[in-house]
């Protein structure tokens, strides 16, 4: 800042109210804040304040970058190139991050005021940054490399020159460093993950080579998009069909797929489950082909249901497969009565380890577990019959004429026709006189007739029954008389 006097000669510059010594020129250049005037033929001037904006050049050097000391919030910045003095464009903040080695400065612009720094020396640490964060790469994959110093640059693998370019593509495995001027980067380590996506056939087994920690998933077809087999994730993998596989192996992130491998079933039929079949049972045989099937019993599906004993083949294209024996386990049902006391037994079933269970069958209870049995009253009975692991039920047997005194009331009974359908006829004659009730019963123990004949003389009698609304079945006839009872089966078929 310059102050002119209004007096050409005689001036007396003063400074805070002192004289400043030797400055009685006309003008004055102010250097300095303070409170100037100016004294000349015994006269004063008013004062004048003048105040010093002060700027900070000061610049501080980081690893990465430079940062201007100055840091009020109204200054502006332009970084300047000092080996050429020329202005960097886009470098206007306090900090600056250089992308070469040199000389810089930085111009500050504050209320008006303009301040240059001095030239500050800046050195960039040659180093290397990869794009893959452990340099771990998957086969047939990449990673960029590049220096932190745009050009100059010369790459190796420790052998030999393989770029010039900032940034290069690795795709093998190897130690990679990069020289500038007179720097070299730190080793780069690269490693590829060796994965094997060989499989072995053994049989109509598959096995995938590659071990480990690996994951697998199996599939068929070998074209763009094969089709995954929903489950198929082990290292071996058995087909159920002729057709081609491949496995995608997963190991570290990296995935490989094999070679689709040709995998040839033979044709064959098989059972699911146990081809000794007890009564009423049935398994399922199937073929190993899909179509084209021609079975023993005529069948054309690729299954069947056999319930029947037998050898059973199947025929595709003219080829025969195995043969599958199918046997069934006999079990005799057939049930004998004998003697007026209802011994029941089961006849023919000989057969070493069976086992016999009788049930009442109204009552579901168990009256006996031997192979005969010797009924106590009247009723119907049934056997279960248990052999290799079978068992099948018989029918239910009815036993009557239990507890027959026949001796002692009656002379002679009997019932007839027996099967009858619409009337039956009953003869007795007794041997005393005696009151006589007559019921029929069925085998559920409902009764379907009743009747109160009263007192009877002794001797012959006759007694007729109309039927029609009997169904047919096995009913039993009982006549009490004061001297005993008599019990006979009847018969209705229409």
């Amino acid at each position: 800042m310059t102050l002119v006097s209004s007096e050409a000669a005689g001036n007396q510059w003063n400074l805070n109210g002192s004289p400043i010594v030797g400055e009685t020129n006309d003008t004055l250049v102010v250097t300095s804040a303070g409170i100037y005037s100016v004294t000349a033929a015994g006269f004063t001037s008013p004062s004048v304040s003048a105040s010093i904006q002060i700027i900070n050049t000061g610049v501080n050097v980081f690893t990465t970058n430079l940062v201007s000391s100055e840091s009020n919030i109204d200054a502006t910045y332009q970084w300047i190139d000092c080996s050429n003095s020329s202005v960097i464009n886009g470098a206007t903040s306090n900090v600056f991050s250089p992308l070469l080695s040199g000389n810089y400065q930085v111009e500050v612009s504050l209320n008006g005021c303009v301040a240059v720094s001095p030239c500050t020396t800046f050195s960039i640490t040659l180093a290397v940054t990869s794009s893959d964060f452990d340099n771990v790469l998957c086969p047939g994959s990449s990673l960029t490399l590049s220096s932190n110093i745009a050009g100059g640059n010369t790459w190796s693998d420790g052998t030999n020159v393989i770029g010039t370019t900032d940034v290069i593509t690795v795709t093998a495995a190897g130690t990679y460093t990069v020289t500038n001027g007179t720097q070299t980067s730190q080793d780069i380590v690269v490693t590829v993950l060796s994965l094997d996506n060989s499989v072995s056939l053994t049989g109509t087994t598959l096995s995938a080579t590659q071990a480990g920690n690996a994951t697998y998933q199996w599939m068929m077809d070998c074209n763009a998009t094969p089709t995954v087999i929903i489950g198929e994730t082990s290292q071996s993998f058995t087909p159920a069909s002729d057709g081609d596989y491949s496995v995608e192996v997963t190991l570290g992130g990296c995935s490989v797929t094999s070679t689709c491998t040709p995998v040839d079933i033979p044709f064959s039929i098989s059972a699911a489950g146990s081809t000794t079949l007890c009564p009423n049972g049935n398994v399922v045989l199937t073929s190993s082909e899909a179509i084209g099937n021609l079975w023993s019993n005529g069948a054309t599906t690729q299954s069947i249901t056999v319930t029947a004993a037998g050898t059973y083949t199947c025929v595709v294209n003219g080829n025969s497969s195995n043969a599958i024996t199918v046997t069934m386990v006999s079990i005799n049902l057939t049930a004998t009565q004998t003697g007026q006391g209802g011994s029941i037994m089961l006849s023919n079933e000989t057969t070493s380890g069976a086992t016999y269970i009788w049930t009442d069958c109204a009552s579901n209870d168990t009256v006996a577990t031997t192979q005969a049995f010797t009924a106590t009253a009247n009723g119907t009975y049934q056997v279960h019959v248990t052999l290799s692991s079978c068992t099948d039920i018989s029918t239910c047997f009815a036993v009557v004429g239990l507890g027959i005194t026949e001796n002692e009331a009656f002379s002679s009974f009997s019932v007839y026709p027996n099967p009858a359908a619409e009337n039956v006829a009953i003869d007795y004659a007794l041997k005393n006189e005696s009151k006589v009730n007559v019921s029929i019963s069925d085998l559920s123990g409902k009764v379907v007739y009743t009747s109160n004949l009263g007192s009877k003389t002794a001797g012959s009698h006759n007694l007729s029954v109309n039927t029609t609304s009997f169904a047919n079945g096995i009913y039993v006839v009982n006549f009490a008389t004061t001297n005993g009872i008599v019990t006979e089966k009847l018969v209705i078929r229409k």
